[in-house]
């Protein structure tokens, strides 16, 4: 078989003309497509308030923050800590808060040693996420100890609650906030935290729901207090 090669004109021979990009013109606003920001969840319940992933979804504001087995039958509580004389705090945001409507706040506390004070507040801000403007607070009632060494003896745990209160007219988030205030060393043991919607009160306290259990197990007696070295799961501030 025979093959013959046909002739190839010099416009076929010749590479393809590149593409001519049209100009823009002057004052025309021309729009590229961008990534969309996939928006970070918003939590409308309180998350993780008995500290079984440890201190997730909790923000160390100041001094620093583990989790540990103190107050017996309650499995793993968080060690709030402070290092000097201070005043240091965690707390978690809720979002979805109805201006208007009632809430209640409780947990369990105790002290590992010398405490001024420790004590649970609600916080309310004007704006999603804990930002904007606070509109006021509501504290539960405090505990503290001035016995330095009151761990050696058991921990001295207390049910507290801000009972019923009620959202301001333009609340949009709540803190949750545990704050420890004292003039040396020192820690506060949280567990059981609970923040949900309850009845107007008329002079009712929260429903049994929005309550902690009590530990029905007798704290043991427990060693003098020692330093103890940073754990795995220890946040601390800043």
């Amino acid at each position: 078989v025979q093959t013959c090669a046909l002739p190839i004109s010099a416009a076929e021979a010749a590479p393809p003309e590149p593409p001519v990009a049209t100009p823009i013109p002057r004052g025309v606003a021309v729009r590229f497509p961008s990534a969309t920001a996939t928006p970070a969840p918003r939590s409308k319940s309180l998350l993780n308030g008995s500290f079984d992933t440890g201190p997730a979804g909790w923000n160390v504001v100041q001094g620093r923050a583990w989790t540990d087995t103190w107050i017996p039958g309650q499995g793993p509580s968080l060690v709030l800590h402070t290092d000097t004389a201070s005043t240091v705090w965690v707390e978690q945001t809720v979002n979805g808060i109805e201006p208007g409507a009632w809430y209640g706040a409780s947990a369990l506390l105790a002290t590992n040693g010398a405490v001024d004070r420790g004590w649970l507040r609600v916080s309310w801000l004007d704006a999603p996420d804990g930002a904007g403007r606070a509109l006021g607070n509501d504290d539960a009632p405090s505990i503290g100890s001035r016995d330095p060494d009151e761990r050696s003896v058991a921990p001295n745990y207390q049910v507290v609650g801000t009972s019923a209160v009620q959202a301001p007219l333009l609340a949009a988030s709540a803190s949750v906030r545990f704050l420890l205030q004292s003039s040396a060393a020192t820690s506060l043991i949280i567990d059981n935290v609970n923040f949900a919607p309850t009845v107007d009160p008329s002079g009712a306290t929260m429903p049994a729901e929005a309550r902690p259990p009590v530990p029905s197990a007798t704290p043991p007696a427990m060693s003098a207090a020692t330093p103890r070295p940073r754990r795995s799961d220890e946040v601390r501030s800043g």
